[in-house]
């Protein structure tokens, strides 16, 4: 059940002093923009340790013939992945000859139906720096990771790797982490993986997948069944969202002029608020009224509900709502006064 069937906000918009003070005239126009509020997840340390808990919160993927799990969790900032793997040759360290170099892929959002799923949204690979089979530019004989075989930077934990959002390559950002061990047979990466550059919004959904060598020859999937072509083959990560209360919320403008474009309650996500501030008609400051509109959950809604198709499932019913607002400036205009 909602605390209260009705609550309002008072939202104040205003021209700051720096505005008013200087020698012209500026009218600013804005939006008042909404989208669902993220549910705060809580980062795993990355320092290829399992501690106890910090990754209960994540989404558990096989890997294929036994090979191992995937997990994952993501905020509308980063992905956090670890690979808890069947692997006991540390390829850093020890030459891997023909049996491969620890490669590793995480391949976010492919492309349905293109070659090996190209383009993506994204891409980190990671593989063995020492011994191998390719000869760089640097003389050095190194393993790389999978083609192109060009190297994005050496990770904290001393892999080569592969940056790759949106289809282009790139050098390894400065908040990307990135730690193994290996022990009894076992090997742990764990990795904190940004995702400013795709653009992520709270209740997005991340298609992922990838393949991983283990030092046996093989190189195998995750999920189990990948087809690197075929979207649907991979895992559904959802990016945690509260129940979304948007739609609910009304914004009436002042009035005080009439430059102004509210939304009513029970709206289509879409719609925006629209507002002017024209400091040449004397309007500085915009009054508004955010009003929740609280909607009733199907099969106990009063008989005096109006609102037919905007019920709210009740399996939500103790759960906490959100909604995200900003505030997002579209246009200015100046006019220098004549001297």
């Amino acid at each position: 059940m909602f605390p209260q069937e009705y609550l309002e906000f008072p939202l104040e918009i205003a021209l700051s002093g720096s505005f008013l003070t200087e020698d012209r005239v500026d009218d600013v126009e804005y939006v008042i923009k909404q989208k669902p509020k993220p549910i705060p997840v809580t980062p795993p340390t990355i320092d290829g340790e399992i501690g106890v808990g910090e990754w209960d919160e994540a989404d558990s993927i096989s890997v294929a013939s036994s090979k191992g799990t995937v997990s994952v969790i993501a905020d509308t900032n980063y992905l956090y992945v670890l690979l808890d793997l069947v692997d006991s040759n540390d390829a850093r360290t020890s030459y891997p000859g023909e049996v491969g170099n620890d490669q590793i892929s995480i391949n976010v959002n492919p492309t349905d139906g293109g070659a090996w799923g190209f383009p993506y949204d994204l891409i980190f690979e990671t593989s063995a720096l020492s011994g191998g089979l390719y000869l760089p530019d640097d003389g050095g004989h190194h393993q790389l990771p999978w083609n192109p075989k060009v190297n994005s930077g050496t990770s904290g934990d001393n892999w080569a790797t592969r940056w790759f959002p949106n289809d282009a390559q790139q050098t390894l950002p400065g908040d990307l982490e990135s730690a193994t061990t290996y022990s009894g047979g076992n090997r742990v990466t764990e990795w904190k993986l940004p995702l400013s550059l795709i653009g992520v919004e709270a209740g997005d959904v991340l298609k992922v997948g990838g393949a991983v060598d283990v030092g046996d020859g093989g190189s195998y999937v995750y999920p189990i069944g990948l087809n690197w072509s075929d979207v649907s083959t991979f895992y559904s990560l959802i990016i945690p969202a509260y129940p979304d209360l948007c739609a609910y919320l009304s914004k009436t403008p002042d009035g005080e002029p009439d430059n102004d474009t509210g939304v009513p309650a029970f709206h289509d996500p879409g719609q925006v608020a629209i507002g002017r501030l024209a400091e040449s008609e004397g309007d500085t400051v915009d009054n508004w009224i955010i009003d929740l509109d609280v909607p009733c959950f199907e099969g106990m809604c009063a008989q005096d509900w109006t609102h037919q198709g905007w019920e709210l499932d009740p399996d939500l019913e103790s759960q906490i709502f959100g909604c995200d607002l900003w505030i997002e400036v579209t246009g200015i205009s100046e006019w220098i006064e004549p001297t």
